[in-house]
């Protein structure tokens, strides 16, 4: 039985593209370009699962590199899109990258085409800034000021002399529009003893994802002993898991026993119900004291 990052396969795989699907954007507006709207969480049902675990299982667990894999396979089982290409790398005459078409896609129903730049992010403040240079992903670097600075530069790339090269090369002529849209979801991370009153992002989506984080130094504080279960979702692409179909679920002790303190993991609280399990929040445990 197929195995990734420790869980069934057949058991969370589906459930994970739908949730793929379905989380909400960062922003809105969107600074940096026209929402793509056209990702049908009903085509989970139409997946080739087993297909999608093999492919998921031959590459790195990283959360946008899985996102991208999960909504590639979501517009290849939708029958109103054609994916013409994927990860389409842009060259100029000297042979240089100018960039990367995430995906093109050609409506079956319209015949239009649509260029797609998608990314899964996850940033985290201090919960005092709405600035978005202040809000910072898992490299120092990464800001949400500088990703939408770079789906910005990359939105406009289908009008570059070398994307419109590239387009050619799918039979794109020119004689219909070529929409750039973006799809931009995640999940905004805030102090643990500040989840309800944290300030976000400025434009942040009034529905958008927010979780918590804490230091390890933390970590007692921020999982106390109490009716909660949990699960350790582990890195990164965790996220993605559908709380009902992760990893085991802990008690709280045993769930502090399980973090590794050298790097960040991702957790998932559940509240049993007489009607199931009641995801209440994720989080992510930082390495350090501070």
């Amino acid at each position: 039985m197929n195995e990734i990052d420790g869980h069934d396969s057949n058991a969370w795989v589906r459930e994970a593209a739908r949730r793929a699907a379905t989380l909400t954007p960062l922003l809105d507006p969107l600074p940096c370009g026209t929402p793509f709207q056209g990702l049908d969480p009903a085509a989970a049902d139409r997946l080739d699962v087993d297909a999608l675990a093999r492919t998921l299982a031959a590459t790195p667990p990283r959360l946008g590199r899985r996102f991208e894999q999960f909504v590639g396979a979501l517009l290849g089982a939708d029958p109103r899109w054609e994916v013409r290409a994927a990860g389409l790398q842009v060259t100029g005459q000297d042979g240089a990258t100018c960039g990367e078409f995430d995906f093109i896609l050609r409506s079956t129903v319209t015949g239009s085409w649509v260029h797609v730049e998608c990314a899964c992010k996850l940033y985290l403040g201090d919960g005092r800034s709405h600035a978005h240079r202040a809000w910072r992903g898992t490299h120092p670097s990464d800001t949400l000021a500088s990703k939408v600075d770079t789906l910005r530069r990359q939105t406009a790339l289908a009008r570059t002399p070398a994307g419109q090269a590239a387009l050619a090369t799918l039979g794109y002529d020119g004689s219909v529009p070529l929409a750039a849209e973006v799809l931009l979801v995640g999940w905004f991370f805030v102090p643990y003893d500040r989840l309800a009153t944290a300030a976000l992002p400025s434009g942040a989506h009034r529905a958008v994802s927010t979780g918590w984080w804490c230091t390890f130094a933390e970590l007692s504080a921020a999982v106390p002993d109490g009716p909660s279960l949990w699960r350790n979702l582990g890195g990164t692409a965790g996220l993605l898991a559908p709380g009902e179909a992760a990893s085991p679920l802990l008690e709280a002790a045993a769930l502090r026993a399980s973090i590794d303190p050298h790097r960040p993991q991702y957790v998932a609280q559940m509240l049993p119900t007489e009607d199931g399990l009641l995801e209440l929040s994720r989080g992510v445990i930082l390495p350090g004291k501070d």
